[in-house]
């Protein structure tokens, strides 16, 4: 937590990622298509902007099943009305160095927590949505000193906060977990809160953290599997039943995109492969999936069942995208 590093020479070493799509989002690949980015559809920017990163979060369990129970069904449903891409992203010291990298477009190097040290965000998506009069609120259940967290958002464009110091203030409570954070069902209803007093354009960036490691303590459904991969789904099943429940007061036309800061690093039983490094991107539009044409929308739907390897598509090649690359597929959507 104290966000040591091994080479001192990193520390400001802030690489850009390269854009896939070379810049050409705002024509298209195709004249006669929508507006699209490496092939991947663009939705119309709404007036309400929803972003959350979910702690721990396997591509694999979109489409699991344990114990004839479905482990993630809030999360599998909206996949299936969505675009949905299969992202590399490596677990690095300090979630935060996944946010950094998707909303600055710049590579996090594995043992520096760039938040402690960075004091200038050029890129930030987030100053891109302030443009457009979004004015977005964060929102996170550890305290806003960790990692330096507060001062980073701030300098990245966020007007408001609702880290744990807040949260209490608002009259929630510390969780049960190790790092007593705000648990999610809290967050959750924090972040519905602040929507409701606010009107016109509308964006909130979320983290949870109620499926960090060591997880939660295993559900009846699922405790007879043992181990951390027992903890793990029952922590996902938790936070995909508070999504459930968050979404249901989400107005129409809400923009929700949710993906995975890194996967969860825990072994699998045999016959559902490895956790692997790869984590969900959702990006759904809450009443309407007529940006996804059909064609696309049936390559990039999830297909993975119990035991299987196969991954949706890359547009253009076997390769997956990583959260760095998809900087400049938030960047194409936000700049409208």
């Amino acid at each position: 937590a104290s966000g040591n590093y091994k080479d001192p020479t990193l520390i400001y070493a802030e690489v850009r990622c390269s854009d896939p799509d070379k810049g050409d989002c705002r024509e298209g690949t195709s004249s006669s298509g929508p507006r699209s980015w490496l092939d991947l559809p663009l939705p119309e920017l709404p007036e309400t902007v929803i972003m959350i990163q979910v702690e721990s979060l396997d591509y694999s369990v979109l489409d699991m099943r344990l114990n004839g129970r479905m482990v993630s069904p809030f999360l599998n449903y909206l996949a299936r009305r969505s675009l949905v891409l299969d992202v590399f992203a490596p677990h690095k010291v300090g979630s935060s160095n996944s946010d950094y990298e998707l909303l600055n477009g710049r590579v996090a190097e594995q043992n520096v927590v760039y938040y402690t040290y960075i004091k200038e965000y050029p890129d930030s998506l987030i100053h891109l949505l302030n443009e457009k009069g979004y004015r977005p609120a964060f929102f996170h259940g550890l305290a806003g000193s960790l990692f330096n967290l507060r001062e980073a958002y701030a300098l990245q464009g966020f007007e408001s906060f609702h880290f744990k110091e807040e949260l209490l203030e608002e009259g929630y409570e510390p969780g049960p977990l190790i790092m007593e954070h705000v648990m999610v069902e809290d967050l959750f209803q924090s972040a519905a809160r602040a929507l409701e007093e606010r009107d016109g354009p509308r964006a909130q960036f979320i983290v949870t953290m109620s499926s960090h490691v060591p997880f939660m303590k295993p559900s009846e459904e699922f405790k007879s599997i043992g181990g951390s991969f027992a903890r793990y789904v029952t922590s996902i099943n938790y936070v995909d039943r508070q999504l459930s429940e968050f979404y249901q007061q989400l107005p129409e036309g809400t923009l929700l995109i949710i993906w995975g800061d890194h996967g969860s690093d825990v072994s699998y039983p045999r016959g559902f492969g490895p956790g692997r490094r790869q984590v969900p991107f959702i990006v759904h539009l809450k009443g309407g999936e007529d940006w996804i044409n059909e064609p696309l929308a049936a390559r990039s739907q999830i297909r993975l069942t119990e035991g299987s390897s196969d991954r949706p598509f890359r547009a253009d090649s076997d390769e997956i995208l990583s959260l760095c690359e998809l900087h400049f597929y938030l960047r194409c959507l936000f700049d409208r």
